[in-house]
């Protein structure tokens, strides 16, 4: 599993690269692409990795001799496309949150505590009526 995601970040991150500069190689995807996994891994400690992909992107991007609009492109693409996809699992979770609670509430048993609510209400009231 660990090698099909470090693939296709690394295929993500050329195709991205490919688009954003219009002149890529692999060797330049692959030391982008090495240089956040490592910058992510020490800068774990930043919430949310503000700025930690933006500015290694650039640096390792101006190391190659691109310029810096290259890597701040690259990295608010890179920003965009995980957002996106944060909320695509967010969406996800709260659809499948709520089809669990509409499953739970067309059990038999829901719909007998349903049928049972009025006898008990009846019940309670004829209790307390002296």
């Amino acid at each position: 599993m660990e090698i099909a995601v470090n693939v296709i970040s690394f295929g993500e991150t050329y195709l991205i690269l490919k688009s954003a500069t219009a002149h890529a190689s692999f060797l330049n995807a692959y030391l982008v692409e090495s240089a956040n996994r490592c910058a992510q891994l020490v800068a774990s400690f930043v919430p949310f990795g503000l700025g930690v992909d933006e500015g290694t992107t650039t640096a390792t991007l101006r190391s190659l001799g691109r310029s810096l609009s290259e890597g701040v492109s690259v990295a608010i693409i890179r920003k965009i496309r995980s957002l996106f996809w944060d909320f695509v699992g967010l969406g996800l979770a709260a659809h499948f949150m709520m089809a669990r609670r509409e499953q739970i509430r067309g059990t038999p048993l829901a719909q007998t505590h349903r049928e049972d609510a009025p006898q008990a209400l009846a019940a309670a009231i004829a209790g307390r009526i002296p």
